[in-house]
């Protein structure tokens, strides 16, 4: 079996994924057998409980006191990512009316600059959400914007949050040991089952 290359990844030597040709069902065959490796990895010895049950536990706050702290944070100047990431999976783990714009406005915002820089930063602007210094983000906040992803795509089905959540959990998995101490590990695990059940989804409606 043909070895899955991109998540031989390291932060600083981001894959570019330019042209990337398919390999057909060879390729995702190693992209699940490398998954699965970083699944069992993160995972506890105890089954646990459905993966969306687990992971509507995670939030500190409701969401109307994350919509709050979101709407607030536009007068911020100096915002660390990781709370904004917090706020807004609290804000946006359970659909409401506010979920689309808190979508817009924030989530498509970090994923762009995900996709176009490949690298993230541990403080924003409030109003504008350009970087502030050249601090890298935090491991976590990766984290967090990969599940902000994959929760995004199951709700509202958009191709680019999938598209963003492998990238981002490719570069994840080639620094699993490293993954595996941090707290919000257990986030990751429910990322990549997740990611993977929707691999899995959308090759049955392909046929494949």
């Amino acid at each position: 079996m043909t070895a899955y290359a991109y998540s031989q990844n390291i932060f600083d030597k981001p894959h570019h994924y330019t042209y990337t040709p398919f390999d057909g069902m060879e390729f995702l065959k190693s992209y699940f057998s490398a998954r699965q490796l970083c699944i069992q990895i993160l995972s506890d010895s105890e089954k646990k409980n459905r993966i969306l049950d687990r992971v509507k536990v995670q939030p500190s706050l409701d969401y109307e006191q994350a919509h709050n702290w979101l709407d607030s944070v536009r007068c911020t100047k100096e915002v660390p990512l990781a709370d904004i990431l917090k706020n807004l999976y609290s804000a946006l783990i359970f659909e409401n009316p506010r979920s689309e714009m808190d979508r817009k406005q924030f989530l498509d915002v970090f994923l762009k600059k995900y996709e176009v820089f490949k690298q993230l930063y541990a403080f924003y602007n409030g109003l504008t959400l350009r970087k502030i210094g050249a601090e890298p983000a935090a491991l976590s906040c990766y984290i967090y914007l990969s599940m902000l992803c994959i929760i995004s795509y199951v709700k509202c089905g958009s191709l680019k949050y999938l598209n963003c959540a492998l990238k981002i959990n490719d570069r994840l998995c080639g620094t699993i040991q490293q993954c595996k101490s941090d707290l919000s590990a257990p986030l990751l695990l429910s990322a990549l089952q997740l990611e993977t059940q929707e691999i899995c989804s959308l090759m049955r409606k392909k046929g494949l």
